[in-house]
């Protein structure tokens, strides 16, 4: 919500996850309100939830569509995979010694 700044999103969440989705969605709406002075609506989109097959987590839609942040659990192990691969190669192969810089 932070992110967006909208005064109305939507979230897609597994049918599973929907009560919690609910829950969770009303105590940011609070937290949103109490922090910036502004409110805002958390929708939870039920006609097109997130498949079963996938980990959990949520896809937040704002803009009219044209927004969407993907945090669902799948994508988060994506972004961790590629930002962590140096530190996993370190740690099994050892420094590079042919390396010269280290940023």
């Amino acid at each position: 919500m932070y992110a967006l700044s909208e005064d109305e999103v939507v979230v897609r969440a597994r049918k599973a996850d929907a009560q919690a989705v609910k829950d969770a969605a009303k105590d940011a709406e609070k937290a949103y309100g109490k922090e910036t002075g502004k409110s805002s609506k958390v929708n939870l989109d039920e006609a097109n939830p997130l498949p079963e097959g996938t980990s959990g987590g949520v896809f937040i839609v704002g803009g009219n569509g044209k927004i969407e942040i993907n945090n669902t659990f799948e994508e988060r192990l994506r972004l961790l995979q590629s930002s962590a691969l140096p530190a996993v190669r370190k740690a099994l192969f050892g420094p590079n010694p042919n390396r010269k810089f280290f940023d």
